[in-house]
This record gives C-alpha cells, structure tokens and sequence, in this order.
C-alpha cells in the first residue's frame, strides 16, 4: 500500500503496472523492494497502454496510460521456450542457486 498508489501484482487494478520477483522467489519477492536476486516480472494490463507515439505522463498514477511499447525485439511462441528448449528446468535450478538467472 503505496502513496501514489500501486502497483498490484495480482488483480487490484486493470490500469496500473503490477511488479513482483519472479516465481515469488528469493528475499525481495515483493513489489517495493528495491533489488531481487532473480529479477523481476512486470504486468502490463491492456487498459493501461498507450497509444503508439504516446508515453505515460508523471500522473499516471492516477489517470492516462501507465506504459507503452518503444520497441518489439522478438516473439516467441510459449511451447517453443516450455517445451523446445526446456526453460522451466535451467529456471528452476536458478532459483534455487539464488544468484539470479544465469541459465535462463
């Protein structure tokens, strides 16, 4: 519970950018920690993009857009990174060696 508000990991807002350590891994899992062994996870909800050539003002908090896209560098398809090149073992074995995502 931040002032301004947000973000929501889970549910709670369709607008605002929600954070969280990946898999809920490691000390910092939470969304107001500064740092995270494994990094972060960021959801972006469709109600807060912006219109292309437009970006989120300081207020977005509270109204407007809160991201956008500047550039697409690569899609994937998700049974090619599952399944193709078994993300889910070299991601696993990085949480649990706790020094971020070496293999993945």
């Amino acid at each position: 519970n931040t002032k301004p508000p947000g973000p929501h990991c889970f549910g709670g807002d369709d607008r605002l950018v929600g954070r969280e350590g990946s898999f809920s891994a490691g000390d910092g899992e939470g969304r107001c920690v500064r740092e995270n062994h494994v990094g972060f996870w960021y959801g972006l909800p469709k109600k807060g993009r912006c219109p292309a050539g437009e970006a989120p003002g300081k207020d977005a908090w509270s109204s407007g857009c809160t991201w956008s896209l500047k550039k697409r560098v690569k899609t994937i398809r998700q049974d090619c990174l599952l399944k193709d090149q078994d993300y889910l073992k070299y991601c696993k074995a990085d949480v649990l060696e706790k020094k971020g995502f070496t293999r993945s």
